[in-house]
């Protein structure tokens, strides 16, 4: 009867939807993770990382072109990448003349006004119920050793799993000669939004109109 029930509840809801529609249902993506940056020491993981990534530059003399954007994130990062490709080898021309390729660097803070939340914490959650129930019959001990480690377990998901912040950072790298694109890498970071003027071109102040007076 049990299974009858949930058989007609199953077809009741999966035809609610109809079979036609005017625009595409919105779904959610499976869920990834995305690194926050929140200090200049994780821009320098970063260019690290994308040192590592990128393999082109280690083949030829390269001339770095900095983004157009004047930003302190871009400023920083490009020395920061500058130093982690030279001490993996590669040979960084000053001079553009004296360069077989040229790399780009592109970046570009986006935000989005909607706020998101995590996904729900379903394996936290089972794990420290089902422990509670496996330990009914153990020693004053053993409790509260087993209480210690689900601490630590909520610990580890609070500091792993930060709070999802309303911008983004884009990095966009092409590495080219005057032929071809040789390669191409495109990143994307969440940045604090308390820090969002490190990633924004700053404005040039307004002076004060000058008033001739004539004597």
């Amino acid at each position: 009867m049990i299974k009858l029930l949930l058989f007609t509840a199953l077809i009741f809801f999966t035809g609610c939807l109809t079979p036609y529609s005017q625009s595409p249902i919105a779904v959610n993506f499976k869920t990834t993770e995305q690194p926050k940056l929140q200090a200049a020491a994780h821009w320098n993981i970063i260019a690290k990382d994308i040192s590592k990534e990128l393999t082109t530059y280690r083949k030829t003399p390269i001339y770095i072109e900095s983004s157009n954007q004047k930003t302190t994130f871009d400023n920083l990062f490009v020395k920061m990448l500058k130093s982690s490709m030279v001490q993996r080898g590669a040979t960084i021309v000053t001079d553009k003349k004296y360069a077989k390729a040229v790399m780009r660097v592109d970046t570009k803070k986006v935000y989005f006004t909607r706020k998101l939340t995590h996904p729900r914490r379903v394996g936290v959650l089972a794990g420290l119920g089902a422990g509670v129930f496996l330990l009914r019959n153990a020693n004053a001990g053993q409790i509260a050793a087993a209480s210690v480690l689900a601490l630590e377990g909520v610990n580890y998901y609070e500091s792993r799993f930060d709070s999802i912040p309303h911008s983004e950072l884009v990095i966009h790298i092409d590495i080219f000669d005057d032929k071809k694109v040789l390669d191409s890498l495109t990143k994307v970071y969440y940045v604090v939004d308390k820090d969002s003027r490190l990633y924004t071109v700053k404005k040039p102040k307004k002076l004060p109109p000058v008033i001739e007076i004539e004597g």
